[in-house]
Formats: C-alpha cells, sequence, structure tokens
C-alpha cells in the first residue's frame, strides 16, 4: 500500500514538473504593440480580470479578460462595454518570452480550435514596457 502511495505521489510531482511553464506567466503590466501601418497601442493588465487599452487615436477601453494558461497556446478573451453593448473579442495568447506576447484576435467572435496562420490583420505583436 506504501508502494501504491508513493507511486502516485512521484506521478504526481513529475506530472507538475514537466506541466505547462507558462500557468506561473505574469501578464500584468503595460505593453506595447505596433501593428503593420505604424500605429501603436498599449494594453495595460492591472490585476487578473482588468485591462486598459490604449488604441491608436487616443481611444481608451476599459475592459475585462479572462485567460486559461492551462491550454497552449493560452486562450484569452477580452470584453469592452462601450454605449451598454458588451462585446467580446475572443483569441490566443501566445507566450513568446517573458517579454513578448502575440495576440490572435478574432474579430468575428468565433474562435477556432487551434491558431490560424499569422496575419497582420489577427496577430499583434506585444512588448512588456519596462517602468
Amino acid at each position: 500500500m506504501k508502494k501504491l502511495l508513493l507511486i502516485c505521489f512521484l506521478i504526481f510531482c513529475v506530472g507538475n514538473l514537466f506541466s505547462q511553464t507558462d500557468a506561473k506567466f505574469n501578464l500584468i503590466g503595460t505593453w506595447k504593440g505596433t501593428d503593420d501601418s505604424n500605429q501603436t497601442g498599449y494594453m495595460k493588465f492591472t490585476d487578473s480580470s482588468n485591462v486598459i487599452i490604449n488604441a491608436p487615436g487616443n481611444q481608451v477601453l476599459n475592459s475585462t479578460y479572462s485567460v486559461d494558461f492551462s491550454k497552449v497556446p493560452a486562450l484569452i478573451d477580452i470584453t469592452t462595454t462601450v454605449d451598454n453593448i458588451s462585446r467580446t473579442l475572443p483569441g490566443f495568447l501566445l507566450i513568446v518570452d517573458q517579454n513578448t506576447i502575440k495576440w490572435q484576435v478574432f474579430f468575428d467572435k468565433v474562435r477556432p480550435e487551434k491558431p490560424v496562420e499569422e496575419t497582420a490583420e489577427n496577430t499583434l505583436q506585444f512588448k512588456r514596457v519596462t517602468e
């Protein structure tokens, strides 16, 4: 019985050791992105559910987000409410490194099962702004 418990414990520990390290990825902070037309925008993740989006043209959107780091790539949904109308943009969050992310967003509100080929229209790269 002790051997069985020990084996179960070891399997659990090894599984956690090799599990996705992005589960501990720190998204909190300010991220800067520039699109292919050289327009710059910012996303500031203030906590585990709120994000402030500064879009080109000085448009500021106070939004909420949810992210599932248990998936590879992570699933992210950003919801913005303007004039009492909520819109959710589903997407994938691809973690390049600790200071670079790619947000693959689907404006038609339908996220496919897996990421699609990256294009300038569907994928934005952001760099962490160090303060």
